[in-house]
C-alpha cells in the first residue's frame, strides 16, 4: 500500500533571509549535480533532467489528462501553467531544494502551495505516478481555483480562506481514484472498530480515505455534479464549512452524520458475510499492544518455526524474527534508520527472503543515497554482504530453491524489471526487459522460472510484444496480474487474466503446481489459489478487511501474511491453509468504482500549441529561490521536445 502526503512549506520560512536557505536546504542532503531542462505543455512546465526523458513524455501525457478531467469537474481553466518538478527516482527527490525538509518513503510527492509547484518522483510503477500527478494537480489547480492565479496570491488567501485537510485531501483522492478497494478497507475498519470521526475530526491518514469516502457518499447520493456546486460555493463563501452547508441545504453536522449513517448501513451486515482476520488465522504480532502501527513483510524460515518480519515496533523500522508457534520475539535481526548505511527499509515495498539452508536472508534498503541488496548472517544478526547494482530502485528480493540466485524488482531509468543476481559469478542479468511495471518476484521449485505481478495484460513474450508505436499513457495499465517468466526471459506465461481487478503478492509451492496470491475480485484483498495444471482458481479466504504479502512452506501447510485490522499492521499464520478448499465457492461482492480517467495523448496536445519555450531565461525567475545547479540558476535550461512516444 502506498501513502501520499501533500506538504505546506510554512509562510514564516518563506520570509526567512536568502542566506539561511542553502544551509537549511543542505542540511542533511545529499547534493548531486542534476543537468535540469524543461518542457512546455499547454498548461504545465514540467523540470526534469538526464535519462528521465522517456519518464517526461508520460508525466506531460497525464498532466494534461488529469487537467482536462478536473477542468470538466471545476468548470474552470487556469489562468497560468503549473510547473512540475519531477524526479526519475525517490532517492533524487528526496534531495529536491523545493522543500527544506528531507522527503521520506512516505512522501509519494507534494503540492508546495504558496507558490503552486508540483514535485513528484517515479517509484518503478505507472499506476502509482498516475496517482500522484494527479492527486498533486488536484492540489495545485484548486489552489489557483480558490486563491488566483497570480504568484503569490496564496500569501493573503490564506488567511481568508483555509483547507481542512479532509477537505483537500479527500478531494485529491477522490479525484485521482475514484472509489477503489483499498479506500474501502480503511473504512470499513473505521467503522467496525467505532474509530471514524465526525467530518470536521478527521485525523491522520483518514483525512485521505475518510476524506476520500466523503466524496463517494456526495456522488452517489447527490450526482458528481454536487462535488463542483460545493466547491463553488466554498469559493463564493471563503469557507469550507459555509460553503457545504450552503450548497447541501443542512448543517456539516447534520451531512456528517448522515454520511456515517450510510457507511455504517454499507458495512455493518459484511461483519456477518466475512471472517475477521483473527478468526481466520493466528494472529502472531499486536500492534495495539505495541503501540505502533505497522508489522509486516513476514518470511517463514525454510522449516517453518520462524517468520522475519518488518516493524516499526521500536518507532524506527526494524527486521525482527520471531517464533511462529507463539509470536514470541526471538531477537532484532537489523536496526533500521539510524545511520546513511540503512536510511530506509521500504516499508511500503517491503520483501525479506531466506536462504534455502536458512541461514541467511535477504532484503532491499536505501544506504548512502542508493538502494542496495543486503545479506544478513541470521544466527549472528550480521550484514554480511551488500551489492550495489546502480538502480534507481531495488525492492522484493526472493531468494531461489537451489540458493544460487536472488530475484528482484528494480527500475533504471524508468524500466521496471525482474532482475536475477546470480551469487556465483556475481553478475546481474533481467527476467523481463520492457516497458511495463513488473514486480514481486517468487521462484518456482525448480529454480528456473519467476511468477511475478505485472500490468502488462496480453502482451508476453516471445509471441505478443507491444507493437514499435505503442504508447503507455494510451493502455490501460492500472490493474495487475500474476505471470510466469523464464529466468533468461524466453518464455513468458499468463497465470490470471482479470480485467479491472488487481492479482498481487504470488507465492509458489513446493511442487511447483500451484501459486498463492491476492486479488480485490469482490472488492476485499482476499487470498486465493491457482491450479496450474487443472487451470482453476480456488477462493481461500473470505475476510473483513483483507490479506496481502503472503510467504507459503506449502509441505507444511503454513501461510504467512499481513493485515490490516482494528487500525494497523499485523502478521498472521493460517496453519491449516489448503484445508480452505471448497469452503469459500464464491464471494459476494462489495461497492467499488474504480474509474477509468480519460487520456490525452501529446500528438492531440500539439494540435494546437507547440512544446516549446520563449524565453527560458525570464520563465526561470520564478525558481530562482530554489536552486537546481547554476545551469538552472543562469537560465541556461534547453528546451526539450518530445521524442517519439512511449
Amino acid at each position: 500500500m502506498k501513502l501520499f502526503f501533500t506538504k505546506i512549506v510554512l509562510i514564516a520560512i518563506l520570509f526567512m533571509p536568502s542566506s539561511v536557505f542553502p544551509q537549511m536546504f543542505g542540511q542533511n542532503k545529499v547534493r548531486h549535480q542534476l543537468k535540469w531542462q524543461v518542457l512546455y505543455t499547454p498548461h504545465f512546465r514540467i523540470y526534469f533532467y538526464n535519462k528521465s526523458e522517456f519518464l517526461t513524455n508520460f508525466v506531460a501525457a497525464v498532466a494534461e489528462s488529469s487537467y482536462a478531467s478536473l477542468s470538466r469537474e471545476l468548470n474552470y481553466k487556469l489562468a497560468n501553467p503549473i510547473p512540475i518538478v519531477f524526479y526519475k527516482s525517490h532517492a533524487d527527490f528526496e534531495e529536491t531544494t523545493v522543500s527544506p525538509q528531507i522527503q521520506p518513503e512516505s512522501t509519494g510527492g507534494f503540492t508546495e502551495m504558496l507558490r503552486d509547484r508540483v514535485v513528484i518522483p517515479y517509484e518503478g510503477s505507472w499506476e502509482e505516478l498516475r496517482h500522484v500527478i494527479h492527486h498533486e494537480l488536484t492540489h495545485a489547480v484548486t489552489r489557483e481555483f480558490f486563491y488566483g492565479g497570480r504568484f503569490g496570491a496564496a500569501f493573503s488567501g490564506i488567511s481568508k480562506l483555509r483547507w481542512p485537510l479532509w477537505f483537500a485531501e479527500g478531494l485529491a483522492e477522490y479525484e485521482s481514484l475514484g472509489w477503489n478497494a483499498n479506500a474501502a478497507m480503511y473504512v470499513r475498519d473505521a467503522i467496525i472498530f467505532n474509530y471514524l470521526s465526525p467530518i470536521p475530526d478527521l485525523r491522520g491518514y483518514m483525512v485521505y480515505k475518510g476524506g476520500q469516502s466523503i466524496y463517494n457518499y456526495l456522488q452517489n447520493r447527490y450526482g458528481r455534479e454536487k462535488i463542483r456546486e460545493i466547491l463553488w460555493k466554498v469559493n463564493s463563501d471563503r469557507n469550507v464549512v459555509k460553503g457545504f452547508e450552503d450548497a447541501l441545504n443542512q448543517s456539516l453536522t447534520e451531512f456528517s452524520d448522515q454520511w456515517h449513517t450510510y457507511e455504517e448501513t454499507l458495512w455493518w451486515p459484511e461483519i456477518k458475510r466475512r471472517t475477521e482476520t483473527p478468526n481466520y488465522a493466528q494472529k502472531l504480532s499486536n500492534h495495539l499492544k505495541w503501540q505502533n502501527a505497522i508489522n509486516n513483510s513476514p518470511s517463514l524460515s525454510p522449516n517453518g518455526e520462524e517468520i522475519a518480519f518488518l516493524s516499526n515496533k521500536g518507532y524506527y523500522f526494524d527486521i525482527y524474527l520471531m517464533s511462529s508457534t507463539n509470536g514470541k520475539i526471538i531477537k532484532k535481526l537489523v536496526s533500521g534508520q539510524r545511520n546513511k548505511e540503512l536510511e530506509e527499509m521500504h516499508f511500503l515495498k517491503p520483501g525479506i527472503a531466506w536462504s534455502p539452508d536458512g541461514k541467511f536472508i535477504a532484503f532491499a534498503a536505501k544506504g548512502n543515497y542508493r538502494d542496495k541488496l543486503y545479506i544478513l548472517n541470521v544466527r549472528k544478526s550480521k550484514i554480511v554482504n551488500k551489492y550495489d547494482f546502480h538502480l534507481d530502485g531495488l525492492y522484493s528480493p526472493a531468494w531461489s530453491p537451489d540458493g544460487k540466485k536472488i530475484a528482484f524488482s528494480g527500475f533504471k531509468d524508468g524500466l521496471s524489471d525482474i532482475y536475477v543476481f546470480h551469487l556465483d559469478t556475481k553478475s546481474l542479468t533481467k527476467a523481463t526487459n520492457d516497458i511495463f511495471s513488473d514486480a514481486s518476484p517468487t521462484w518456482a521449485p525448480d529454480s528456473k522460472t519467476i511468477a511475478f505481478v505485472s500490468d502488462r495484460q496480453q502482451y508476453i513474450y516471445p509471441d505478443h510484444k507491444p507493437p514499435k508505436d505503442f504508447k503507455v499513457y494510451d493502455f490501460n495499465y492500472r490493474y495487475t496480474n500474476i505471470y510466469t517468466v523464464s529466468i533468461d526471459g524466453a518464455v513468458m506465461r499468463q497465470i490470471t487474466d482479470t480485467p479491472y481487478i488487481n492479482d498481487k503478492s504470488p507465492a509458489w509451492s513446493k511442487d511447483g503446481r500451484d501459486i498463492a496470491f491476492v486479488s480485490d475480485r469482490n472488492g476485499i484483498f482476499n487470498i486465493y489459489l491457482k491450479d496450474l495444471e487443472k487451470d482453476t482458481t480456488w477462493v481461500m479466504s473470505n475476510l473483513l478487511t483483507g490479506a496481502d504479502q503472503l510467504s507459503w512452506i506449502s509441505d507444511l501447510h503454513r501461510l504467512a501474511f499481513t493485515s490490516y485490522y482494528h487500525g494497523g499492521y499485523d502478521i498472521y499464520l493460517k496453519r491449516d491453509f489448503i484445508a480452505e478448499k471448497d469452503r469459500h465457492p464464491k464471494l459476494t461482492p462489495i461497492p467499488t468504482n474504480n474509474e477509468i480517467h480519460s487520456k490525452i495523448s501529446p500528438e492531440d496536445l500539439n494540435k494546437n500549441v507547440p512544446f516549446v519555450v520563449q524565453n527560458i531565461r525570464r520563465m526561470s525567475n520564478a525558481f530562482r529561490s530554489f536552486v537546481f545547479d547554476e545551469d538552472f540558476k543562469n537560465g541556461n535550461v534547453p528546451q526539450w521536445k518530445l521524442p517519439n512516444p512511449l
